[in-house]
């Protein structure tokens, strides 16, 4: 081969194929899958964009070829890589229905799962080719329960808010989880599929992002903030994408967002609310019983509001009272009337950027908000923060539950900062864990083939150098 192009510069198209036990084959369009992590798909699409006609027709004609070739009977996968000079390259068939078939279905009006049914039963296919006919384009993300700034460490646990988009015309929602679950560690991360058609590329992108966002997680870390940011980039709309591209941009597009003053009003908006919400009935919200702060007799009620990001950023907003029953607020060196309405999941706040509206969803300390911008916030308790951060700098917790496949350390053991200390089993996945800084090994919290659960402790230090 004397072509120059590299695999990881190559676009990933899959051509979706269907055979019967009469010795008919067809396929249904084709799909591209370019956009991955880890070769993970993460965004898929159909028709497959900025492809030849010709390219098109070839592909699908060598699908259908490879299928009758080994005498395949149901539904199956084809996948190709598509190299920058449009010649194309065997990689795999999939023998089974896969998970992005929704965006197929979207743009043939097909039911792909009836069409197992009724192979599997010995009937002949539904469709001769010349009667499979796509309309429009579809775009499909994988929503997951993982933490992209934080390495997709996965997320277990309760999920203690889940919000998904309204299923309707153009929208497609496929869920297994709902409010109150529990992400187990023992099977595969994906919380659910969104599913967007429109006429054209453009509107089903546009469509699917508003879709995002209407769509959080609390308690169980989701990678909704990257979905939405990779929608959103211009390589993605203009498909300059490919099977490399994810990766080359991923720290710029999972770096956590400074929250807007105008966020951190949104989230003490919802705060303030929800206490007042919550305070004795009959209670003058003037009362330190309703503020939940500090008072003074005679003189403002003033309330800080501490919230901290995931990068470990703190963020200060200040609330004085007035005698009108309102609240003056106070950020950095931004000041103004406190002003926001909230309405089930929405509030709307008036902050340094005009009036905005924000989804905001909370549960305990934990506020996530979509707008403008997505943010995780935690609202910090000043009394016992200090305490918290003192301790946690002496042990390492497990993240998620999980086994232990290896442990490189021992009680009384001398480490460096890097130095690898476990690896933990979880999700299909090797989680390295380090030390963040030097000491000494005080104990460790289980041997290799332990299964630990979430919050365990796997080690906790002397404070020292190595």
């Amino acid at each position: 081969c004397t072509s120059t192009w590299r695999p990881f510069q190559s676009r990933h198209v899959e051509v979706q194929v269907f055979a019967d036990a009469h010795g008919a084959a067809v396929h249904l369009f084709e799909r591209d899958c370019s956009v991955q992590r880890r070769h993970q798909k993460v965004v898929e699409e159909a028709p497959a964009p900025n492809l030849p006609d010709a390219t098109r027709a070839a592909m699908g004609a060598a699908a259908v070829r490879a299928a009758q070739a080994v005498g395949y009977r149901g539904a199956g996968t084809v996948e190709f890589l598509l190299a920058p000079d449009g010649a194309f390259y065997f990689l795999e068939m999939n023998t089974r229905l896969q998970v992005e078939h929704p965006v197929t279905e979207a743009i043939t009006g097909l039911d792909l799962v009836e069409w197992q049914l009724r192979v599997a039963a010995g009937e002949p296919l539904p469709l001769a080719q010349p009667d499979i006919r796509r309309h429009g384009h579809a775009i499909e993300v994988r929503l997951c329960a993982e933490d992209p700034a934080r390495g997709f460490l996965p997320g277990v646990g309760r999920l203690d808010a889940l919000a998904l988009p309204a299923p309707g015309p153009g929208r497609r929602v496929d869920t297994g989880f709902e409010h109150g679950d529990t992400v187990s560690p023992h099977y595969d991360s994906l919380l659910a599929k969104l599913i967007a058609w429109g006429d054209d590329r453009e509107q089903a992108r546009t469509r699917l992002l508003a879709m995002l966002g209407e769509t959080t997680s609390v308690g169980v870390a989701s990678n909704t903030a990257l979905l939405e940011r990779i929608l959103a980039t211009d390589d993605f709309a203009a498909v300059r994408h490919h099977t490399g591209w994810l990766e080359g941009v991923l720290d710029d597009l999972t770096a956590p967002a400074a929250p807007t003053v105008d966020a951190l009003l949104a989230a003490t908006v919802r705060l303030t609310v929800d206490e007042h919400a919550a305070a004795p009935a009959g209670a003058d919200d003037r009362t330190p019983w309703a503020l939940a702060g500090p008072f003074r007799v005679g003189v403002p009620a003033v309330r800080r509001v501490q919230w901290h990001t995931i990068d470990g950023a703190s963020h200060t907003v200040t609330l004085t009272g007035r005698n009108d029953g309102g609240y003056q607020w106070q950020c950095g060196e931004q000041a103004g009337a406190l002003a926001g309405t909230v309405r089930d999941d929405t509030v709307t706040v008036d902050g340094p950027a005009g009036r905005q509206a924000w989804r905001v969803w909370r549960h305990g300390q934990h506020v996530e908000l979509a707008g403008p911008q997505r943010v995780r916030l935690q609202y910090v308790d000043p009394l016992a923060a200090e305490a918290a951060e003192d301790e946690a700098e002496l042990r390492l917790t497990a993240p998620l539950p999980g086994k232990l496949v290896q442990v490189a350390v021992a009680p009384g053991q001398s480490v460096a900062k890097g130095d690898l200390l476990l690896v933990l089993e979880a999700m299909k996945m090797e989680h390295r864990i380090h030390a963040p800084h030097d000491g000494v090994i005080e104990t460790v919290g289980g041997q290799t083939g332990d299964f630990v659960p979430a919050e365990a402790v796997l080690v906790s230090f002397v404070a020292g150098d190595a």
